[in-house]
């Protein structure tokens, strides 16, 4: 019998699947985390998330997650998963902050590019839209160390600052 997409039974059963699913396969082994995979999986997730081509974000993760193994840091299944994770759970940021990273590109701008679209044809509004894209990622790979470093600094400096306000002098 087929489930019915109606019927609250199945969909339960669904949800119930899916939570359980979430909390064995991201949510427990993230809490078995040391603090150096967490936080290299959550930068990651982040920036990776943020890259400024739809649809090319999980691509990006799994980028800097190689990049960041092949830089001498760990990187466990766990860590990948939760990495991807935080990139589909960010994707409304990802559209939100698009033309931020088109900004310094003037044709680029939000108003210009709805100009283009409408006074031009389709194979050269898609031509600009591509220039656009490809700048904003250039954009976005230029800030890519600056977010990384920051990335992995903060919790380090937030944990050496939390032992130090709990040690009594």
């Amino acid at each position: 019998a087929w489930p019915c997409a109606l019927c609250d039974h199945h969909n339960m059963k669904w949800l119930d699947r899916s939570k359980r699913f979430l909390s064995e396969q991201i949510a427990v082994p993230a809490r078995n985390m040391d603090g150096e995979q967490l936080g290299l999986a959550l930068c990651a997730g982040v920036w990776g998330g943020l890259f400024p081509i739809p649809g090319l974000t999980t691509v990006a993760v799994l980028s800097l997650l190689a990049l960041m193994r092949f830089g001498g840091f760990s990187t466990s299944a766990p860590a990948v998963a939760l990495a991807v994770s935080i990139n589909l759970a960010i994707t409304p940021g990802q559209l939100a902050l698009m033309p931020v990273f088109m900004m310094p590109f003037q044709h680029c701008a939000p108003s210009a590019l709805v100009e283009t679209a409408t006074s031009s044809s389709a194979l050269n509004s898609s031509g600009v839209l591509i220039e656009c894209m490809a700048g904003a990622s250039l954009v976005w790979g230029i800030l890519c160390p600056l977010a990384l470093v920051a990335g992995y600094a903060t919790p380090k400096m937030l944990r050496r600052r939390s032992a130090a306000a709990r040690t009594p002098d």
